[in-house]
């Protein structure tokens, strides 16, 4: 039996700035989900967020060309693209919509906690809604109310409203910071692999 796969896409320096709150955030709250045999304990990808120092290729190419294949081959996982998913914070949440949206032969479960301007414009992140609708398990998004960068998550909500691509829209009190992340991870990791 294999396990299902996160890929979490991370900044570095938003890393640096806060290494002992992502930490926690990031090996403590998804072990309620590893001894089910849900969530691989083992994988754990850490990238700059812009391009792999080893093969200067863009981060997209090297989670799609080199990352994924390298955890399929050296870890018990499942291969489909129903038993994987990609989130991320705040940059990593502009790339998780844009390279899981973009990807959805790869990725079914799609996860964005107050996603930065780095979000592609929604029109390009789903050119095909109703094909996106008929492939994706499950597409969060979530933003704290003050946040400075909610307007990137609105108007991908918005967006999906009018075309009527189902996804949880979670805002609560809260600015750009774990509190919020912690609270949206929480929700987004109750509803994978579950469809």
């Amino acid at each position: 039996m294999g396990y299902q796969v996160v890929i979490q896409v991370v900044n570095r320096s938003f890393l640096q700035e806060h290494i002992n709150g992502f930490t926690t955030f990031a090996l403590q709250l998804p072990d309620h989900l590893v001894p089910a045999r849900t969530i691989c304990p083992k994988p754990m990808y850490k990238n700059d967020g812009w391009f792999s120092r080893r093969t200067r290729l863009s981060f997209e190419e090297d989670l799609l060309n080199d990352l994924i294949p390298y955890i399929e081959r050296h870890y018990p996982v499942y291969t489909s693209r129903e038993q994987r998913a990609i989130a991320g914070l705040s940059m990593g949440g502009g790339q998780s919509l844009n390279f899981g949206l973009a990807h959805l032969d790869k990725f079914a479960w799609v996860g964005a906690f107050s996603a930065a301007p780095n979000t592609r414009q929604p029109e390009v992140l789903l050119p095909d809604p109703q094909a996106a609708s008929e492939k994706l398990k499950l597409l969060w998004i979530s933003c704290g109310a003050s946040d400075g960068l909610l307007s990137f998550s609105r108007r991908t909500h918005d967006y999906l409203l009018l075309k009527n691509v189902p996804h949880p829209y979670y805002i609560e009190p809260g600015v750009h910071d774990f509190k919020v992340w912690k609270d949206g991870l929480y929700m987004f990791t109750q509803l994978l692999f579950k469809k």
